[in-house]
Formats: C-alpha cells, structure tokens, sequence
C-alpha cells in the first residue's frame, strides 16, 4: 500500500460527506429536541425513533457523496492521473487498492461518527430491545373452534429466545381494530402464558416463552366483533431481549463498514471504466436495489424498520461477510482491468 494515495483518497472523500451530513445530523438533532419538549410530538423522542433517523440522514447525505467521489477518484486514475501513474514504480494493482482502502477508511469514519451521533443524541433513555435469532416453523392443527386458531411448534433452538413474534394483518371488515388473546403453552407440562391485545396497525404479537421443556401450542381467539385478522404463519420468528439498545449503532457500524468496502470497489472500478455521473448512478441503483432485497446480502430495508422500532438487527453472518468480500474482490478487479487496459470513457 502506498501511504501517500491512501491519504489523498482519504482527504477526497472525507471532507463532502464529512461537511454536509455533518450539518444535516446535527440538523435533525438539534429538531429531534425541539420536538421532544411539544406535546404534540412525544413520540421524537423515542430512542429507537431517533436513532433510525440519525442513521437515516447520515446515510442519505453522506452516502451518495462518498461513492461519487470514489467514481471521481477511479476516473481521474484512468484518465488525467493516468500518466503520472504510469510513471510511478508502484503497479496499478497497488495504486488502486491504496485508492480504495482511502476511500474505505473515510467511509468507515464517516460512519462510526454517524454511530457515535445516533448514540449520544438518544441520550440516556435506554431501554431493553429485542433482537431476531430465528425463524419459527409453525404447524397448523385442523379443527379449531370458530375465531380460535392453532399451530404447534417446537421449542426454538437457541437457548436465549424467549419472545416469539408473530406479524399480523388486518381487514376492517367489522371495525378498524380487533381484541386478540394469544397463548402459548408447553404441552407436555401444561405450562402456559396469555397475553390479550388490541390490534389496530401492523404491530405483531409477541408472546413470551413459557417455562419448561418440549413442544409448543400456540393458540389466537378474536374477543368479541372487529376486523378480521390474518396470520402469515411463515415469517414468525424467536427473538430475545437485549439489555442494551445501542447494540443495534454498532451492528449498524459493523454491516456499513463492509458494505461500504463493498460498494466503493465498485464505484471506484467503475469509474475507471465509465463517467463518474454514470458510474455513481450505477452504484446507487445496486444499492437501492439491495436495500428492498431479503438476502443475507441487502435487506436494508427490513433492518432500519427494526431500529425504527427499538429493535436490534439480527448478528451479522459469516455467510454475509464472505459474500461481501467476495464481491469486493471482484470489482476491484474490474478496475484493475481497466487500468491494464488503458480504459478512457
């Protein structure tokens, strides 16, 4: 690596996205306090809720402002730098990897500032929170009664789930909401816990785990008239309850670093290749892309509406890491193909 283009595309790229959502951070801070002292508008200053929106802005300021500049950077390697590259001993290969590992380290900055933010302005506030260790695979039984419906499920595999969450939908048939009684009981030693609700939004249930050992019966009764419920019994899932909700910053700080790495090999490869206008619309459409995808390598979408919610993420995955390295591997190689080639847009 050479220590001299790592700085260069460091300062390159740090300082737009550092400036302007910087600004737009403190922005929504500063409004973020302002709110919490209205009545009118208690619900700002939820952490989870604030959080979500530091993050939020911070990624859409920042974000696009970092993959441009590596785009510009890529193209400025291709073309007006190209000869003074050309010049130096280092080989392309090392002048594009110390160009990227810049840009990389500012983006990795720019985003544990962004953590450190969404962190200190939630303040004190804490809650616990919950966080997805699995799905759970419910079995329906026939012959229920009329408004009562059952599953049968296994006890979940990970010793620290102990919420299972069941999203739910409604059709406001018979009314805008509906009382639900969810109960969860072991059926070999009959131990249960009940929880009644009221279902008016997307809200799930959650229903505690009850004490024991072996299998599970689920059962939900509508109470009395109101909107018809449906179940999507395949999305639910285990979840367990954090201590400590400013896990989810740093799980956050955690998948955007390596998407970050992920993404400006792209953007810097193909700016090499193509303009930088076009080259960082490229990129951004891969990235909305994965936002609203549900692999383990995009699902962005799925993640914020957790923290939205005071959730934690689900823990990153080997799988993700790998995949995500592998991708990275592959656009920087498109770059240096490109710089081998002699590509000019």
């Amino acid at each position: 690596m050479q220590t001299q283009l790592i700085w260069l595309s460091f300062r390159r790229t740090l300082w737009p996205a550092l400036l302007l959502g910087g600004l737009a951070v403190c922005w929504v801070l500063w409004s973020g306090r302002l709110e919490a002292r209205s009545e009118l508008a208690s619900w700002s200053s939820a952490p989870g809720v604030l959080r979500y929106t530091v993050w939020m802005t911070g990624l859409l300021v920042a974000g696009p402002l970092i993959i441009g500049r590596a785009t510009a950077i890529g193209h400025r390697l291709s073309g007006t730098d190209a000869a003074w590259c050309a010049s130096r001993p280092a080989s392309r290969l090392l002048v594009l990897s110390s160009s990227w590992a810049g840009a990389a380290l500012a983006a990795c900055a720019c985003v544990f500032l962004l953590a450190a933010a969404a962190e200190l302005g939630a303040g004190e506030e804490e809650r616990s929170a919950l966080q997805p260790v699995g799905p759970a695979q419910l079995a329906p039984l026939v012959g229920s009664g009329s408004g009562l419906v059952s599953w049968e499920l296994q006890a979940p595999a990970d010793e620290d789930a102990d919420i299972l969450r069941l999203p739910v939908g409604l059709i406001a048939t018979g009314g805008p909401s509906a009382n639900i009684r969810a109960r969860l009981t072991r059926t070999e030693s009959g131990e249960a816990i009940e929880r009644e609700l009221i279902i008016a939004t997307k809200r799930p249930i959650e229903i505690g785990l009850p004490a024991g050992e072996g299998p599970l019966l689920l059962e939900l009764e509508r109470v009395g008239e109101g909107a018809l419920v449906l179940v999507p019994a395949a999305r639910a899932e285990w979840w367990r309850v954090m201590k400590n909700a400013s896990s989810a910053s740093w799980i956050l700080l955690y998948l955007c670093a390596i998407a970050s790495c992920t993404l400006l090999a792209w953007a810097l490869s193909l700016g090499v290749w193509m303009r930088p206008a076009a080259a960082t619309a490229l990129v951004l459409a891969s990235g909305v892309a994965l936002w609203f995808s549900s692999n383990s390598v995009g699902g962005w979408g799925s993640v914020m509406e957790q923290v939205a919610g005071g959730d934690v993420p689900g823990a990153p995955t080997l799988h993700g890491a790998v995949l995500a390295i592998t991708s990275t591997l592959l656009g920087a190689s498109l770059g240096w193909w490109g710089l081998r080639q002699g590509a000019r847009s």
